[in-house]
């Protein structure tokens, strides 16, 4: 005879939250001169391992596109290297800001209607993304935009994605002061914001077991310069407002 369990006993349904679900923390932050992306560099699905979250790329023309994975590896892989294929393939005169935008709004759609939304366990895949993307036709602005399911939105402040979302959103909320005009310039300094990142994503990994290992960036500037991956790793201090 199986007996029930008890009022009020916890029962897991799994030990680990599939590979396909949100098990990180990537932040995203415009700042005067460009965008910083970071993420911290934990995979945790059936295992745990550590690889880059971030995948950046220089084209022909001099565009620039960095995305930082949220969830499935195998399927963010994809959908990235189906972006990069066609703005490769897109001529020069033709690759403007607006155009990489319908771009990744065309990619994200073909990831989900295509491959996500037909999988027999569609709640077990997730894949969001951060993104920055500069346009050598357009020039003179880095364009940072988020995804959720097939929604790819513009941002002028910060974002936060990933399981470690709602602690890096508490420490981040009251110390980033937002523009409230998307005419305005972002009010920090690349030091703020990267001071900000590191102790928001140290904290983040004390309290959050699926977030963790190295935390690594990138900047965008305005005008294209595209820095290396790297690892996000100065002593957190107290950032100043500029």
């Amino acid at each position: 005879m199986t007996s029930e369990p008890l009022f009020g006993e916890f029962i897991p349904s799994r030990k680990r939250p599939l590979e396909g679900g949100p098990v990180t923390i990537a932040v995203g932050f415009r700042y005067d001169d460009g965008l910083l992306l970071c993420a911290d560099t934990q995979y945790t699905g059936q295992i745990k391992f550590r690889g880059s979250k971030i995948l950046a790329k220089s084209y022909a023309d001099g565009s620039k596109s960095a995305f930082v994975i949220i969830g499935n590896l195998r399927y963010a892989r994809m959908c990235v290297n189906l972006y990069e294929e066609m703005v490769e393939g897109t001529p020069a005169p033709e690759c403007t800001l607006s155009k990489m935008k319908q771009l990744l709004i065309s990619c994200v759609r073909e990831l989900h209607h295509g491959h996500i939304f037909k999988h027999p366990r569609r709640d077990d895949i997730t894949v969001q993304f951060l993104i920055g993307l500069w346009s050598a036709k357009t020039k003179g602005d880095v364009a940072f935009l988020s995804t959720e399911d097939t929604s790819v939105i513009r941002c002028y402040g910060y974002d936060c994605l990933g399981s470690g979302e709602m602690l890096a959103q508490q420490y981040i909320r009251p110390k980033y002061r937002r523009i409230t005009d998307i005419t305005q310039r972002p009010r920090h300094s690349e030091d703020f914001v990267r001071r900000l990142a590191v102790t928001a994503l140290n904290n983040v990994k004390k309290y959050d077991a699926f977030c963790g290992y190295d935390s690594e960036y990138l900047t965008i500037t305005n005008e294209g310069v595209m820095s290396k991956v790297q690892k996000l790793n100065l002593s957190p201090k107290s950032p100043k407002k500029k």
